[in-house]
């Protein structure tokens, strides 16, 4: 979606709330199509908190972004976002979240909302790139373990 960027902070809160109707709209088709598959009640609370933190959160975070353009963040989001700005990010959590996405947006492909070619990009840039992004998520959680400059060893405590 393009914004102007001389809007008021309250414009751009009301597009973002516009926005938020919409998308609460398509989740409630995916949440209804998870229903009528007999989805576990965990499994249908997972997807959708994925789904809500992508669409709500991520894509309306800096500008305005429509469910329709997240495809084409994915790696953006799963690659960075997802990993520097959620405390709950994990190699785990990626692949979870990037499943949970594949499914919403072969929701909404089906329902005719996004075309063929926005859900085959999303699969081929997890497919491509969910390993990479596990790795990085491994890294950024992984401090290094700081240096000593001791010139006479570390310390040892003796109890």
């Amino acid at each position: 979606m393009d914004t102007d960027k001389d809007m008021t902070n309250g414009e751009y809160e009301e597009l973002c709330a516009d926005v938020r109707v919409v998308n609460e709209q398509h989740i409630d088709l995916f949440f209804e199509d998870l229903t009528k598959a007999r989805v576990s009640r965990a499994k249908v609370n997972q997807y959708l908190g994925d789904v809500e933190v992508f669409l709500n959160d991520y894509l309306l975070r800096y500008s305005i972004h429509t469910m329709e353009e997240g495809p084409r963040m994915i790696e953006d989001y799963l690659g960075d976002f997802f990993i520097k700005k959620l405390p709950w990010s994990t190699p785990a959590s990626i692949k979870t979240t990037a499943a949970s996405l594949k499914k919403f947006y072969e929701c909404m492909l089906q329902h005719g909302v996004i075309p063929q070619e926005d859900y085959d990009f999303l699969c081929g840039e997890i497919r491509k790139k969910q390993a990479k992004w596990c790795r990085l998520c491994e890294e950024y959680n992984t401090p290094e373990k700081p240096e000593i400059d001791d010139p006479d060893g570390p310390l040892i405590f003796y109890l």
